[in-house]
C-alpha cells in the first residue's frame, strides 16, 4: 500500500469501485459524497491522504480519507 495523488494512473485508471461504494453509502445512509465531484486537493496530505494498494502487479484496492471542517477544527 502506498499513498499516491488522486490523479496518478492507479487512482484513474477504473473509477467503478469507487461509484459502486458511492452508489453503496447512498443507499445506506442517504447521502454521500461524489468522489468526481471531490475536490483533488483534498487528499493533499495536509488535508488527508489517497491510498493505492496492490499485490503484485495487480491493483486491488483504492481509497481516500480527507479531514472535514468543523466548528471544533475549522479549514
Amino acid at each position: 500500500m502506498r499513498a499516491a495523488g488522486r490523479d496518478t494512473p492507479d487512482a484513474l485508471h477504473d473509477r467503478r469501485p469507487t461509484q459502486a461504494l458511492h452508489a453503496e453509502q447512498l443507499g445506506l445512509y442517504g447521502f454521500a459524497d461524489d468522489p468526481d465531484s471531490t475536490p483533488e486537493a483534498d487528499f493533499d496530505l495536509s488535508q488527508g491522504l489517497f491510498l493505492i494498494a496492490r499485490i503484485g502487479d495487480d491493483l486491488v484496492g483504492r481509497g481516500g480519507v480527507r479531514l472535514q471542517p468543523s466548528e471544533d477544527f475549522p479549514a
